[in-house]
């Protein structure tokens, strides 16, 4: 990106594409506080501020560099902010600019042919990458280490960029695109023309959800989805009466229930609305608890799970005493999700013949009598 001033030169935004293919859940903010769709303590907390993951197509996976990003910024005090550490918006509007300017990468540099080139997650130039460099020194480390540039981004934040906390939006607002813009503007001053922002504060959002919105078990959305939840997100997008009891049929947009008329067009659009795999994959979406699992098609499904032991435990050869709520239950062809409910224990659709609804106890039954395997996700 060019940057407005001659000393700042020039950055590139490199390119990261963090949303796997398989996911092509469109999200839409109005679903989450658009409508007047109440299933929950209306006391409970929201599931972030104003803004959600509905605002962006960005997804990011918790790992070990974001996490300690996010750790050092929200634990050291800084002098000129109070003594007090960044707050969870400001740090979150941070790392959206990171995101664009280097992918959380500390080793990445501008791809220029200026000989002043950007470097490191916020792609330090010139002057200040050349004090990077005696920082780096100072400390006996590589300019490249992590905890070095974050050391050194604070220590800019009390000295030469301490003008970010004079910001009031920087300073008080609630939401992660404002504080992304400002970092951007204040600390980056990247050329508004080349900045890119709906990439950074995308990016903010995204971060600010992983961490505070679907890790917060009594957060319920207005329209029934309760973020890190799976179970009671499910239960609130389905029929609450089998679809098939007394031989009716329901297998139409029109027959669904109204939380999931709502949900499935915004997060999950191109599934049927009797697909079952479309149907768990809409309330992960929502729930927040697996962003990147296949949004249909249940061989892609069950591969993913397998494929990934840090979040799934599966269960090969499964009793009916051995499940759990939460648990999928997978056949060739079928899934359901198994809720340990009292009158209905399970919850699924099916395709061409049913719209989400609860299920009898006669349901998992049939499910483990036919070769059922369990995925468990891992808490």
């Amino acid at each position: 990106m060019r940057k407005l001033s001659l000393f700042f030169g020039v950055i590139v935004v490199i390119q990261f594409a963090i949303q796997p293919a398989q996911v092509f859940a469109q999200f839409d903010q109005q679903f989450y506080s658009g409508n007047n769709i109440q299933f929950s303590n209306p006391t409970s907390l929201r599931c972030a501020p104003n803004e959600t993951l509905a605002d962006t197509n960005i997804r990011f996976t918790r790992n070990t560099t974001i996490d300690r990003i996010r750790e050092l910024l929200t634990s050291t005090p800084i002098s000129t902010n109070n003594d007090m550490p960044l707050s969870e918006v400001q740090v979150a509007g941070i790392m959206g600019n990171m995101y664009a300017e280097s992918a959380f990468k500390t080793d990445a540099i501008e791809v220029t042919d200026r000989e002043d080139k950007g470097h490191g997650l916020v792609q330090w130039t010139f002057g200040r990458w050349d004090a990077l460099q005696k920082f780096a020194d100072s400390q006996n480390t590589e300019w490249t280490d992590l905890d070095t540039q974050i050391r050194f981004l604070e220590r800019e934040l009390e000295t030469t960029e301490s003008a970010i906390f004079n910001d009031e939006i920087f300073n008080n607002s609630t939401q992660p695109s404002d504080t992304a813009v400002r970092f951007r503007i204040i600390f980056e001053r990247a050329d508004p023309t080349q900045a890119n922002d709906p990439k950074r504060t995308g990016a903010a959002i995204a971060i600010y959800d992983l961490y505070n919105q679907s890790t917060t078990s009594n957060c319920v959305a207005a329209n029934g989805a309760v973020a890190g939840n799976l179970v009671k997100t499910a239960i609130n997008f389905a029929l609450e009466q089998p679809a098939d009891l007394n031989g009716q049929v329901r297998n139409t947009q029109a027959d669904a229930r109204d939380t999931y008329q709502e949900a499935k067009p915004r997060l999950n659009p191109t599934v049927d609305w009797t697909d079952c795999g479309g149907y768990i994959a809409t309330a992960m979406y929502a729930s927040g608890v697996d962003m990147n699992f296949p949004n249909v098609w249940l061989e892609s499904q069950i591969n993913y799970i397998r494929s990934n032991t840090d979040k799934y435990i599966v269960i090969e050869n499964p009793t009916l005493g051995d499940l759990q709520p939460g648990d999928i239950l997978f056949t060739s062809g079928h899934s359901t999700l198994y809720t340990g409910e009292d009158t209905y224990p399970s919850v699924d659709a099916s395709l061409n013949e049913r719209v989400p609804s609860v299920r009898s106890a006669g349901s998992a039954v049939w499910m483990i009598n036919n070769g059922a395997v369990v995925a468990r996700i891992i808490q």
